[in-house]
């Protein structure tokens, strides 16, 4: 018997399956191959076989021991991928890394987003934002600045990738407001507005964020009305 979360599997699957839905396909065909690094229980290389994709390969340190495999093992490949440099021999059609690179170390990042953009022509990425996590030891960081590094290998957002998945409610916000499509463009290619502009918070968490905020202040006036009804009555 596992741990498995299967309300979080279909949450996850879920999000995977309409977001790579929205990925333009290759050549009007299908995804192609497809590449995941931190492919974890492989769920989203799953949606990927359903939306049919040609050939899959996962990237993980180490097989989850609390969930089984929603691919065959021969699909997977184990890599400690926060140390070790990835040099696939073809390159994909599709590249996902998907909630990973904010758990890198800044050194490693740097390295790590070269290494998505040697490994196929286009990645969907998405890493969490800043107080998106809490704790130490994640690089949090806006859209903007991971975009800037993978301009520096030539690839750029295709906008209406985002555009299809902003408001499909059946994809989890953070995925909708962090996940990008990179494209490799020409040495020609600019772009017609500041990447500053990626950095928007979706509408879901700024409701959450705010209800969260009224429910607080609601609980901190009744204390203090609690207390000033105590002093009066001494």
């Amino acid at each position: 018997m596992t741990n498995t979360n299967f309300h979080q599997f279909d949450r996850e699957f879920a999000s995977a399956y309409f977001a790579l839905k929205a990925v333009p396909k290759v050549g009007g065909r299908g995804l192609g191959y497809v590449v995941h690094f931190a492919a974890g229980t492989g769920v989203w290389l799953s949606a990927a076989d359903r939306l049919g994709a040609d050939r899959l390969m996962g990237l993980e340190a180490q097989k989850p021991s609390d969930a089984p495999l929603c691919v065959p093992p021969s699909a997977m490949a184990q890599i400690d991928l926060s140390k070790v440099r990835v040099d696939l021999p073809q390159p994909a059609d599709l590249v996902i890394c998907v909630d990973y690179a904010h758990t890198l170390d800044s050194h490693r990042a740097d390295d790590f987003i070269s290494d998505l953009c040697k490994s196929g022509h286009r990645v969907l990425f998405g890493a969490a934002l800043p107080f998106e996590h809490r704790g130490l030891g994640f690089h949090l960081q806006w859209p903007s600045f991971w975009a800037k590094r993978f301009a520096g290998h030539g690839f750029h957002p295709d906008l209406r990738f985002r555009e299809r998945i902003w408001a499909n409610a059946a994809i989890e916000p953070s995925i909708r407001q962090s996940c990008m499509l990179y494209v490799k463009r020409g040495d020609a290619y600019r772009l017609r507005y500041p990447l500053e502009n990626l950095d928007v918070v979706h509408p879901s968490f700024f409701l959450d964020f705010n209800k969260r905020q009224d429910w607080l202040a609601k609980q901190l006036t009744k204390t203090t009305i609690s207390r000033l009804n105590r002093k009066a009555s001494k």
